[in-house]
């Protein structure tokens, strides 16, 4: 079945260039992650032979990554047309530029803070943090800064 698919996926389109995103392929199948392997080794073939108007874009977080879907990412890496991309979280003063861009006038360092410490710096988890701290009144005003009532633990 994967070598079918490799070449529809591969021949598709000649004249132009496909692009190929998978998103948060730690929460894929084995299967899935087979045919992803069975792609890479096939364009490195037909890389080697000539030229290939292939991108492949895959991303994960590496906190949330089962074991057997690391090794086949580490297998990944090897292969010389691969390349690796680490996105570190945002910082204090991207996150505070974060909140303010949502709504939110003025976070203090507590409250940026505490969401770094609960999301890593995720945008979409901050992002969240911030609707349900709001939706559970738990965002409050202390010396014209906004602060949370509630720790990291529990955002």
């Amino acid at each position: 079945m994967f070598l079918p698919a490799c070449q529809l996926l591969i021949d598709g389109r000649p004249e132009g260039t496909t692009v190929l995103i998978l998103d948060d392929i730690h929460w894929a199948d084995r299967s899935s992650i087979a045919l992803l392997l069975h792609l890479t080794f096939a364009l490195t073939e037909r890389a080697a032979r000539e030229p290939v108007r292939f991108l492949v874009i895959a991303s994960h977080r590496s906190a949330d990554i089962e074991a057997g879907i690391a090794k086949s990412i580490e297998r990944l890496k090897r292969e010389h047309i691969c390349q690796t991309l680490e996105l570190a979280g945002l910082d204090d003063n991207e996150t505070a530029d974060l909140i303010g861009g949502l709504g939110f006038a003025r976070p203090s360092h507590q409250l940026v803070t505490t969401l770094l410490e609960a999301t890593a710096g995720n945008p979409l988890f901050i992002q969240e943090a911030m609707r349900q701290l709001a939706q559970d009144s738990a965002i409050g005003e202390r010396g014209g800064y906004l602060v949370t009532t509630m720790p990291a633990s529990h955002v």
